[in-house]
């Protein structure tokens, strides 16, 4: 069920709350847990060395959305 809670929280956040970028700093060896960003449409941000950093823009989760509805 997190995949399911997490999409429908991503599109609060995006949508009524007006957010424009969703940053995740995972622990290096969260496997899982980068996977599971990953499949909701994150992607790793190197800017950080000590976390595992993902970042989801608005644009980005819009476009994902956009494609599967279709």
């Amino acid at each position: 069920y997190a995949r399911d809670a997490l999409g429908v929280f991503l599109g609060y956040f995006f949508g009524e709350f007006g957010g424009e970028v969703m940053i995740d700093n995972l622990a290096l060896d969260n496997r899982g847990g980068r996977h599971l960003m990953a499949a909701l449409g994150f992607r790793h941000d190197a800017e950080r060395t000590d976390v595992y950093q993902m970042r989801l823009t608005k644009r980005m989760f819009t476009a994902l959305h956009q494609k599967a509805r279709k």
